[in-house]
């Protein structure tokens, strides 16, 4: 079924004694926002609303949904893990933080703020409050260490 962007009325008359174009459109909160327009933005917005319509159309054409296939030929991942998964991940996940617990705490909380906070390298050195190339090498060497101590 076609969804529709916005909703068209006619609001009451202008200065000329003629309607004016309204548009309806619906917030995500599921608020209804009215606008007079004039018929140049209606025209323009029913152009829209048909190239929506077209690429809707397309995606459908050309889109390929998992959820169509039948469960055996689904990927594993969108399967529950089975409990053999979740213990090499536990355990995986207890090495990698026993792993940063070796860092010394600059090259640990460097590496934290890189890898799971997202933080780049000249934010890390803004809070810091060193140069970037210091940064670089300690994320290098921190990291260089952790490839040692996984790999054991």
């Amino acid at each position: 079924m076609r969804r529709r962007l916005y909703r068209e009325s006619l609001s009451d008359q202008n200065t000329n004694g003629k309607p004016k174009p309204r548009v309806t459109f619906t917030d995500q909160e599921g608020k209804s926002i009215e606008v007079d327009v004039s018929n140049e933005v209606l025209a323009e917005l029913n152009e829209l609303q048909k190239e929506y319509w077209r690429l809707e159309k397309r995606e459908q054409r050309h889109s390929f949904h998992l959820d169509t296939l039948p469960e055996h030929y689904q990927p594993r991942e969108l399967h529950e893990p089975s409990p053999e998964q979740l213990l090499m991940e536990q355990i995986e996940s207890t090495e990698i933080v026993q792993a940063i617990r070796q860092l010394r705490p600059k090259a640990q909380r460097r590496f934290l703020m890189q890898a799971f906070f997202g933080l780049s390298v000249k934010k890390i050195a803004f809070i810091e409050g060193c140069s970037e190339s210091s940064v670089k090498a300690s994320l290098a060497q921190a990291k260089e260490k952790l490839k040692k101590i996984l790999t054991e």
